[in-house]
């Protein structure tokens, strides 16, 4: 049976595999739940109306949805819509950095 990732990210190794890498992948997976647990990801919606997917990357550090905070940043000129993908189950906290009055749904 291969590995497979959790919604977040995380590997979740199968018997017999990964021999001699345990080590590395172990703290890559480590590293991931100390970002979802209690990281900062800084995500620009700035432009027009737009729609900014948030996205989860397989055992790595840059998705923008695998953060504990997240803050949007940005000057926006338009309504913006911020998506989460369907199969995370976490709680977030979102700030809307420099947002003016302009409608922004998450």
């Amino acid at each position: 049976m291969a590995s497979t990732y959790t919604p977040l990210g995380i590997e979740k190794m199968a018997t017999g595999e990964n021999a001699g890498t345990w080590g590395t992948k172990t703290n890559a997976n480590l590293d991931l739940i100390e970002q979802v647990l209690g990281g900062y990801k800084a995500v620009s919606i700035a432009g027009g109306a737009q729609t900014t997917a948030l996205t989860v990357a397989d055992g790595a550090l840059t998705g923008t949805a695998q953060a504990r905070m997240i803050e949007f940043t940005g000057s926006i000129t338009g309504n913006q819509i911020v998506t989460i993908p369907l199969d995370i189950e976490n709680f977030y906290i979102l700030k809307k950095y420099n947002i003016r009055s302009l409608h922004s749904s998450i």
